[in-house]
């Protein structure tokens, strides 16, 4: 079943001087499988949206569905089994390290599996599994975390919600304060994810990621949903009505279009399928 925003509107300190909509009347579908980019200017509300799909905010108007769960303001609609459906959504936040905890690795990764009811053995096995995933060996369990790089805290802290197997998984500015290796090798981590069938759920500031990795983008402003499309169809509107910066890969190739290049833009993500592209227009098909 596709996850279901009906309605939802969303207000910080409500009733108080202090009040704030963050969200206003709401509605969307997520498709199962899809890799979904959440995009728009800073404030425009893309992470109290996000943070409705596990329950850690409740809307104040209308409800949130993922699967057989519901997310609603109306305690008799609202699903009591919220552990589950945190394990179903496992929600990985801007600078997760800041998490992190426990005095060795495997501890820190092992505690949210045993959290949701798993014996100590079963956990540090979804832990030890986790952190191959995300590229963390043996050598890595028994050190402090504290005593890691920055990227691999940042690991640490993935491999603590892929612990939890969840079928979606929702990330918060993911590559924020990495270099652009580290970056590409975090992007290429969830792409992996999604291609084994986790639906993938991004929020991101970084236009070439939207480009390369997502099939749909949401674009919020002012607390709404604006529009939901195709990176190709958002990228290729002449008009800035969103302040979204255009990617670079894009730009480039558009531009080769336009000088008489044959180029096929719904091939085209990354500099790989770029050279494939031109050599195949070119007639070079190595």
């Amino acid at each position: 079943m596709p996850i279901k925003y009906s309605d939802v509107s969303f207000t910080y300190n409500d009733k108080t001087p202090f009040s704030y909509e963050a969200l206003r009347g709401v509605n969307l579908e997520i498709l199962d499988g899809s890799f979904t980019a959440i995009v728009g200017k800073t404030g425009c509300g893309k992470s109290t949206l996000i943070q409705q799909l596990n329950g850690l905010l409740i809307p104040s108007e209308g409800e949130v569905a993922v699967n057989q769960y519901v997310v609603s303001k109306n305690r008799k609609r609202r699903t009591k089994k919220i552990k589950e459906l945190r394990k179903l959504v496992g929600i990985v936040f801007q600078f997760p390290e800041y998490q992190l905890f426990e005095e060795t690795v495997e501890k820190d990764v092992a505690f949210g599996p045993k959290n949701f009811g798993l014996s100590n053995e079963e956990a540090l096995k979804n832990a030890h599994d986790a952190l191959r995933l995300v590229g963390l060996d043996d050598t890595f369990f028994k050190r402090s975390p504290f005593d890691l790089s920055g990227g691999e805290r940042r690991r640490v802290a993935i491999a603590g919600i892929l612990a939890l197997k969840p079928s979606i998984l929702v990330l918060d500015e993911p590559t924020a304060g990495l270099d652009p290796r580290g970056a590409r090798e975090m992007m290429k981590l969830f792409k992996g994810l999604h291609d084994n069938g986790t639906t993938v759920i991004l929020v991101t500031h970084d236009m070439n990621i939207v480009l390369e990795y997502s099939d749909t983008v949401i674009v919020m402003e002012d607390g709404e949903v604006r529009e939901i499309t195709t990176p190709l169809q958002l990228f290729n509107q002449e008009n800035d009505l969103y302040s979204l910066e255009t990617p670079l890969l894009y730009k480039f190739v558009k531009l080769l279009s336009d000088q008489g290049l044959k180029l096929n833009l719904n091939e085209i993500k990354d500099i790989e399928s770029l050279g494939a592209a031109i050599a195949k227009a070119r007639g070079n098909k190595k």
